[in-house]
């Protein structure tokens, strides 16, 4: 009985870790990462705390769902799968109706639907890049994953159980680099290269000390963290 438990949670923690950065990375339907996209413009808006609550929202009907869909229904790794897709679509339904009702830059006339060449040309310069890093990364970890399966469900649960510290330790780098792409945003649309340059030089000194504590605690505890 233990053993079958143990093995519904491993495959519980895999597909809620997969499904939801193939769909974002492949960027399927009806799962596409309109709600990320979405998201990105409140960090600029001085709307107090919309992008934690939608983030919230999210992950609470994605919990709901993951407990009815397995337990109630017992559509087990589907189920899982499934809820997510609804979670996320929920969440883009939500901020396209909120960005459109509470933020005016959201609010396009006919003018501004009309193609700018030069704009497009930007993007294209500034997104591809990215796009190929990215894309590199999630098929990196595809592929990864694909080894790992190899090797049974118990060391499945352990690689996600890993990931998921490895996701804790790693989220004070993440949301450092979005608060620095969006500060060098605002102050390179003000000609402030100057604040760029100071606000990267900060940026890199809090996380070289973030990094010097960090270091320690993962070397004496890394056994008991795990």
């Amino acid at each position: 009985m233990s053993f079958k438990i143990f093995s519904l949670k491993a495959k519980y923690l895999e597909v809620n870790i997969i499904i939801p950065s193939l769909v974002n990375s492949l960027g399927c339907i009806p799962n596409p990462p309109i709600p990320n996209q979405l998201r990105e413009p409140f960090l600029t808006v001085p709307i107090p705390g919309i992008r934690t609550n939608i983030n919230r929202m999210t992950q609470l009907i994605n919990i709901i769902l993951d407990l009815f869909f397995v337990l109630a229904l017992n559509w087990g790794v589907f189920g899982v799968a499934f809820a997510t897709i609804i979670a996320q679509a929920v969440s883009a339904i939500v901020c396209m109706i909120y960005a459109y009702n509470k933020v005016e830059y959201f609010r396009l006339t006919r003018e501004q639907l009309q193609l700018n060449p030069r704009i497009i040309l930007d993007s294209i310069k500034i997104g591809v890049p990215i796009s190929l890093q990215n894309s590199m990364i999630a098929v990196s970890c595809m592929a990864l994953q694909g080894v790992v399966n190899t090797f049974g469900e118990t060391f499945m649960a352990g690689y996600t159980i890993v990931c998921k510290i490895e996701q804790i330790i790693q989220q004070p780098f993440s949301s450092l680099g979005t608060a620095l792409t969006t500060y060098s945003g605002q102050n390179m649309g003000a000609a402030k290269k100057d604040r760029v340059k100071k606000g990267f030089c900060q940026a890199t000194i809090m996380v070289l000390i973030y990094s010097v504590c960090l270091i320690p605690i993962a070397y004496l505890f890394g056994q008991q963290i795990i």
